[in-house]
């Protein structure tokens, strides 16, 4: 909102393996399950942020949010694995290594 009032280009970050709360924030890693390690999650949570321009909550709560930019958390040991099925998911499958 900041960059929007004084006119600055901005991109709006999405986060492939994080879980959301209701208000749009990340859900502290403290709590478990807090990041994403499973690629089939991770990337039917992916397709519908780019494709539905929307983020789920951990309540369940649907969020409408424009997403420019998707983010994979690299001190995961599942990133890859993460990474490779959302793209994978997001390009209908046909993504090649």
């Amino acid at each position: 909102k900041a960059a929007e009032k004084v006119g600055l280009k901005y991109a709006r970050e999405g986060f492939v393996d994080r879980t959301y709360e209701d208000d749009g924030n990340l859900t502290s890693r403290k709590i478990e399950g807090s990041v994403i390690r499973d690629p089939k999650i991770a990337a039917e949570r992916v397709v519908r942020m780019v494709m539905e321009g929307e983020i789920t909550a951990r309540s369940g709560k649907k969020i409408k949010r424009r997403v420019d930019s998707l983010c994979i958390h690299g001190d995961e040991p599942t990133a890859v694995a993460v990474g490779r099925a959302a793209r994978d998911e997001e390009s209908g499958g046909d993504a090649h290594d």
